[in-house]
């Protein structure tokens, strides 16, 4: 896994491996070291609209409720709104909000009509969590936001001393704990990673813990998913799997999850390789999705996984040659087309061969699947490519890059793990460049959106 993955944006507080978010941990060791109202609550949640008011191309997002740019340490999207108004972030910069005293990292909301900045990692009463959170997915209104977190003041009767998915609601500013068992006791055990579905129904998430389904006696992270409104909790990364899971991502309609697993979970397939795999809860069925449009499966590392909203199309990334003229020896994103049967590479060079210069990572989809966001460190994506750092990127055919200034100029630091809008048109990212807005001097990660041109 290591040889894939590097190692994500250094944190002042030791957060366990299985607790980064998959596309993090794809991401670059990119630089050292790195309000609400009253900020007692989350802002409320207005009722969706057509569009957002247009910006300049290039927006810096992590910043408070002042326009402040954010201090010492970095920030990392995970989450935009279909209408590109709200976008998520984590953070552990101290100054984004008034009360933000824990010394850790947080879950924020930024509010690009109003302009304001709020923590959503807190309590129902509004009070701020009291130890670390991550966050994990907004759903497409920014009604809901869904983060791990091992405070213990965020709901009553936290006592379990691990990491738990919470989901808050923004319109209601309630904080619901998601992982827990069908009788609604704690887990036992680290749960993390909760992905949610558009309506705030379905939850699913990795745990560690033994008691959130009967029988469960592999002793290894498992993939379950929670049905909120019914109080109900299946697993869905097969019958006590023979190795662990991570990295789940879930459908607009809750009916499909895919996640990343070591585990043989089909015949064919002798584990002990990371492999991809979409579970249907509807249908019952389980199927490894990185495989040749032949059907073809090439052994290789294939992890993050991200899905269209209609389950339809899955991206990954992976070191498999999973293309006929995969000759380049680095890790690629792929398209899988579950109806289609095809698999399409999303990393190719401008030309439409395998790209050079180095691997491509951590994708994201649009609604339809159309759209592919990736980060890449390869140099030909895209012509004039000459920073010799990775950026962004965004493909529907034809590749464009994503992480430049408004005036169009080359990022000078890395970027990385882009968040797409639904329609595509919109891209949250992360970076280290101090030139793709002005009067940026915090020599930190920042989180920023690009408009991209209809």
């Amino acid at each position: 896994m290591t040889t894939l993955l590097r190692a994500s944006a250094a944190r002042r507080r030791t957060v366990p491996r299985c607790l980064h978010r998959p596309i993090a941990a794809a991401g670059l060791a990119l630089l050292a070291g790195l309000a609400g109202p009253g900020a007692a609550a989350s802002a409320a949640v207005p009722a969706p609209v057509a569009s957002a008011a247009a910006p300049p191309a290039t927006t810096r997002i992590s910043v408070d409720s002042t326009g402040g740019q954010a201090v010492e340490y970095y920030s990392e999207p995970f989450g935009v709104s279909a209408d590109g108004r709200y976008v998520s972030f984590t953070s552990e910069a101290p100054n984004l909000t008034p009360d933000d005293t824990n010394d850790n990292s947080d879950v924020f909301v930024h509010d690009r009509r109003t302009g304001t900045t709020s923590q959503v990692s807190r309590s129902t009463t509004g009070t701020p969590g009291n130890s670390a959170s991550l966050g994990q997915s907004l759903s497409p209104d920014g009604r809901y936001v869904s983060f791990a977190s091992d405070a213990d003041n965020l709901v009553p009767g936290d006592t379990n001393g691990v990491y738990d998915g919470f989901v808050h609601d923004r319109r209601t500013g309630t904080t619901t704990r998601v992982t827990l068992t069908d009788g609604d006791t704690q887990a036992d055990a680290h749960s993390y990673a909760p992905a949610i579905s558009a309506d705030g129904r379905f939850v699913a998430f990795a745990s560690q813990a033994t008691n959130h389904v009967p029988g469960d006696t592999n002793g290894l992270t498992d993939i379950f998913l929670r049905d909120r409104q019914a109080g109900t909790i299946v697993r869905v990364s097969g019958e006590n799997a023979d190795a662990p899971s991570e990295g789940p991502v879930i459908s607009a309609d809750g009916r499909f999850v895919a996640f990343t697993t070591e585990a043989a979970l089909v015949p064919d397939d002798i584990g002990g390789v990371y492999d991809v795999y979409v579970h249907d809860v509807r249908a019952g069925s389980l199927q490894r999705v990185n495989v040749s449009t032949t059907g073809d499966y090439v052994e290789g590392i294939t992890v993050s996984p991200t899905l269209s909203a209609d389950g339809r199309f899955v991206a990954f990334t992976s070191d498999a040659a999973l293309a006929p003229d995969d000759t380049n020896g680095v890790n690629d994103v792929y398209v899988r087309d579950l109806r289609a049967g095809t698999t399409v590479r999303a990393s190719s060079a401008a030309g439409g061969g395998p790209a050079t210069g180095g691997g491509s990572y951590g994708p994201a989809l649009s609604a339809d699947g159309r759209y592919v966001v990736l980060s890449s460190d390869a140099t030909d994506l895209v012509a004039r490519d000459t920073n010799g750092v990775p950026d962004v990127f965004l493909r529907a055919g034809t590749t464009v890059r994503v992480s430049l200034s408004a005036g169009g100029r080359q990022a000078n630091n890395h970027s990385y793990q882009g968040v797409v809008t639904p329609d595509g048109r919109q891209v949250a990212f992360a970076s280290g460049a101090t030139n793709l807005v002005p009067g940026d001097t915090n020599g930190v990660i920042d989180v920023f959106l690009r408009r991209l041109p209809r």
